[in-house]
C-alpha cells in the first residue's frame, strides 16, 4: 500500500498539495520555520496584492524558493512555472530581489512587482508541479483528494524514490494557520 511505502511523516522544506488553501497554509508554516531558524539575515515582508485570491502575505529571505505565476517576457524574461531561489536583496534607491533560476540564470525583480509575478514555493500545487523534476526531498499533502493522474504526477516529480514523503500537518498547526490566514 502506498501509505506504508512513502509515509515518513518528516518535515520537508518543499511540498506538493492538491489545493491552494493547503499551499498557503504550508507556505506560512515554512516561512515561520525559516524565520525561527534565523533565516539568513535581512528579509522583506510583503502583503497580498489587491484582488489576487491566490496570493498571501510573504516573508522573503535569501534561500526562499519561488515559482513564476505567469510569463513576463518583456521586463523580466520569466516563464510560467519557472523556479527560482532568492540570492540577495538590494535597497539602494530601488528595492529589488535578486533570484537565480534552476539553470544558473538570474533575474532582478522590483519588490513592487514581486507578488504579481511569483509565489513562494515551499509548497506548490501538484498542478503547478507538472513538467518539474525534484532533486530534493519533498512531501505530498492531500494525496487522498487527488485523482489517479494527479497522484501519478505528484509521485513522479522525484529523481529518487527516497525523496518522496506522504505527510499530514498535525491538526493544531493546520487549524492555527487556517485561522491566521482567514481560510
Amino acid at each position: 500500500d502506498i501509505y506504508t511505502k512513502f509515509d515518513r511523516d518528516e518535515f520537508c522544506w518543499r511540498n506538493l498539495c492538491y489545493t491552494n488553501r493547503q499551499r498557503k497554509i504550508l507556505n506560512a508554516y515554512c516561512m515561520d520555520m525559516a524565520c525561527d531558524e534565523g533565516g539568513s539575515g535581512e528579509n522583506v515582508v510583503l502583503d497580498c496584492s489587491a484582488g489576487a485570491a491566490e496570493d498571501q502575505p510573504v516573508v522573503l529571505m535569501v534561500g526562499t524558493p519561488l515559482i513564476a505565476k505567469k510569463c513576463e517576457k518583456v521586463k523580466y524574461h520569466v516563464l510560467k512555472n519557472e523556479t527560482f531561489q532568492i540570492t540577495a536583496f538590494g535597497f539602494e534607491g530601488q528595492e529589488r530581489i535578486d533570484q537565480q533560476d534552476g539553470g544558473g540564470g538570474s533575474v532582478t525583480v522590483n519588490v513592487s512587482d514581486f507578488q504579481a509575478l511569483f509565489h513562494v514555493a515551499y509548497a506548490i500545487t501538484v498542478h503547478r508541479s507538472q513538467s518539474s523534476s525534484f532533486d530534493f526531498p519533498y512531501a505530498i499533502y492531500e494525496y487522498g483528494r487527488m485523482s489517479k493522474n494527479l497522484r501519478y504526477t505528484a509521485l513522479t516529480r522525484t529523481t529518487k524514490k527516497e525523496y518522496v514523503h506522504l505527510n499530514k500537518l498535525p491538526s493544531a498547526i493546520y487549524d492555527y494557520y487556517k485561522e491566521l490566514l482567514g481560510l
